[in-house]
C-alpha cells in the first residue's frame, strides 16, 4: 500500500449518517418524555464525539490531529496520524466507530463524516508529528518570519534539530510555525 518509511497517501472516507423518525425524543432520568433543544442536542453530539476520539487511540501509535466541524454542523472532518503513518484500515476503523455513534444519536439532521490523513503536504499541527520524519526535508519558519530549510535530524518533547547549509540549527516547537515538509518534486 505505500512504500517503507513513506508517509500514508491522503485518505477520506465519507459516510452520513441517517436519522431517527423522532430524533427529538428524549427520555430524562425519571422516565419522562422530553425534549432536548437543537443547541444541546448538537453539544450533546459533539461532546459525546469528542470523549470517543479523546479515548480511541489511548496508548497506540495513531492520533488525531483535527477534528472540525462545518458551520452547519453537517460535516465532520477528522484528520488523523501515527508514528509510523496512517493506514486505510485505521481510517476505516474509526469511521465505523463515529458512525455507529451518529447512528444511535437524536440528532436530527444528517452528517457527512470524513476520516483521512492530513497529506504529506500538510503543516504539522503537533509535536508528535515530527519523529516520524526524521531524514527529510523540512521548511521551517520562525515566529519573527525567518524562513530555514534543511533535513531532519532529530525531535523530542522539547524541540527538533534540523541541518541547514549554515550547520546545525535547533527549534523549540513554541518558537515556530507549523512546519512542513518539502516534497522532492
Amino acid at each position: 500500500m505505500k512504500s517503507e518509511g513513506a508517509k500514508a497517501p491522503f485518505f477520506v472516507f465519507e459516510q452520513t449518517s441517517p436519522r431517527a423518525m423522532n430524533p427529538l425524543a428524549t427520555t430524562t432520568p425519571s422516565g419522562e418524555s422530553g425534549e432536548k433543544t437543537r443547541p444541546e442536542l448538537l453539544a450533546d453530539l459533539k461532546a459525546s464525539i469528542q470523549a470517543l476520539l479523546d479515548g480511541y487511540f489511548v496508548e497506540q501509535d495513531w492520533f488525531v490531529v483535527e477534528s472540525r466541524w462545518s458551520g452547519d454542523a453537517r460535516k465532520l472532518t477528522v484528520n488523523l496520524d501515527g508514528d509510523r503513518g496512517v493506514t486505510i484500515e485505521v481510517c476505516t476503523g474509526l469511521n465505523r466507530a463515529i458512525g455507529a455513534l451518529l447512528d444511535e444519536h437524536p440528532w436530527e439532521s444528517p452528517v457527512l463524516l470524513e476520516v483521512g490523513s492530513p497529506g504529506a503536504d500538510t503543516p504539522f499541527s503537533m509535536p508528535r508529528q515530527y519523529p516520524q520524519h526524521i531524514g527529510r526535508r523540512l521548511q521551517v519558519t520562525t515566529l519573527l518570519g525567518e524562513t530555514h530549510e534543511g533535513t531532519l535530524l532529530e525531535a523530542d518533547e522539547n524541540g527538533f534539530g534540523i541541518e541547514t547549509k549554515a550547520g546545525t540549527e535547533r527549534f523549540s516547537y513554541e518558537q515556530v510555525r507549523p512546519s512542513r515538509v518539502l516534497l522532492p518534486f
